[in-house]
């Protein structure tokens, strides 16, 4: 009699969900944007929530969620939901190293409750028990996407995207991407192959293409960039496999935060000489340095109108202005006028256009210079020209001494 009456009781227990949970086997990957793979299971899991909401909602939500560049995920059914439970954890049954926004309470499945059609399975993640309830309480969602409905077996690669930190000309990086089969047969791969305008920046080496994957197995992909422009950089990883394509975005940004570049010399507006150490403004983007050979460049910006500003210390400050092209590189060449002293700005004569004169020995001719001085805004009382058989001091009318 106790007997039954105890087997009673442990037939109660499990039927609503009270027995002892599955250990998890959850082998997770943080992606990187949002996203986390099972990959044991090939699943890939929405990381953060939208909050509670009703059967039917939820359903909604997860069909209609765009996230990490894909927009098939669902929700989950009773057992990938289960999957992700941890019975070596509780409050909540999962790692928050991966779900840091975990709540210690009841998600909802995809599965309907088979007697009850108005209720739906939902997993407890406080203890990682399973029940049902009606389709109309509010509970938590996570969305899922990958593998089929009612298999938890899957072919799959991680990160399922790419995106490298900004480069400069002549650098580069690389990023493994690890191929995973986990369902019950082996997989044929074909090569693997990049498409895009900006595929050239990008190579590949891998242990993949061409080769049978068995069942649990998996193998391995090499992405490199190598930056040679500025600018964006995308392409598109196709691996071509006998369950379908797998495909991979691929993002990087060379020289910077945009796509327009600008450079120039900066030199001093009467010597003609090259000026190093003179802060170049681009808007708010710099200060850019010239260098010995009065030479700056930005890194690559945004596209758009700025004001440049140029300064160095005994110098007036430039001013001027300009529209940076997307995808093109701009030249801005910058002279500084000495901010102390006098400036010649002009020297003219009727000879200065540059053609040549002949003129005869021994006959007398007259040349008109005519120089345009301003001598720190200031008014010089005469201007002396300078020649080599002696120098002749002028008498000057307002700013244009003849």
């Amino acid at each position: 009699m106790n007997m039954r009456i105890l087997c009673g009781v442990l037939f109660c227990l499990l039927l609503f969900g009270w027995g002892t949970p599955v250990v998890s086997g959850a082998v997770l990957t943080d992606n990187g944007n949002g996203t986390v793979t099972d990959s044991k299971t090939g699943l890939v899991w929405q990381q953060a929530e939208p909050g509670a909401k009703t059967w039917d909602n939820a359903l909604a939500y997860c069909e209609g969620l765009n996230l990490a560049g894909a927009d098939d995920w669902r929700l989950p059914n009773v057992k990938e939901l289960e999957s992700l439970t941890d019975d070596t954890r509780y409050n909540p049954a999962l790692d928050r190293t991966y779900f840091p926004n975990a709540n210690s309470s009841y998600y909802w499945s995809s599965t309907t409750y088979a007697y009850y059609t108005y209720y739906a399975w939902v997993v407890n993640f406080y203890n990682g028990t399973v029940y049902y309830y009606d389709k109309y309480y509010n509970y938590y969602v996570r969305c899922v996407r990958g593998g089929q409905s009612g298999s938890l077996g899957s072919l799959g690669i991680l990160p399922s995207s790419v995106t490298f930190a900004p480069l400069y000309i002549g650098q580069s990086a690389s990023r493994t991407l690890t191929l995973s089969n986990t369902l019950p047969a082996s997989v044929t791969i074909g090569k693997a192959s990049l498409s895009g305008e900006n595929a050239p920046a990008f190579s590949l080496g891998d242990t993949c293409s061409d080769k049978t994957i068995a069942s649990q197995g998996s193998c391995s992909i090499v992405v490199d960039i190598s930056v040679k422009f500025c600018g964006p950089k995308t392409a598109l990883l196709t691996i071509p496999t006998s369950q379908g394509n797998l495909t991979v975005d691929l993002s990087g940004q060379a020289c910077g935060v945009g796509n327009a570049l600008l450079g120039g010399k900066v030199t001093d507006a009467l010597s003609k000489q090259a000026l190093g150490s003179v802060a170049v403004m681009v808007g708010s983007y710099g200060p850019y340095t010239t260098n010995a050979s009065g030479m700056y460049q930005t890194e690559s910006l945004p596209s758009g109108s700025y004001e440049i500003v140029a300064t160095k210390s005994g110098y007036d400050v430039w001013r001027g202005s300009m529209t940076l092209p997307p995808d093109k590189s701009s030249l801005q060449n910058i002279s500084l006028s000495s901010a102390n002293g006098m400036r010649v700005m002009s020297l003219t004569s009727k000879y200065s256009s540059g053609k040549p004169y002949y003129f005869l020995p021994g006959v007398s001719f007259e040349v008109t210079y005519t120089a345009e001085v301003d001598w720190n805004g200031k008014t010089p009382a005469k201007v002396r020209f300078i020649r080599s058989h002696g120098s002749y001091d002028v008498a000057t009318r307002g700013f244009i001494p003849t």
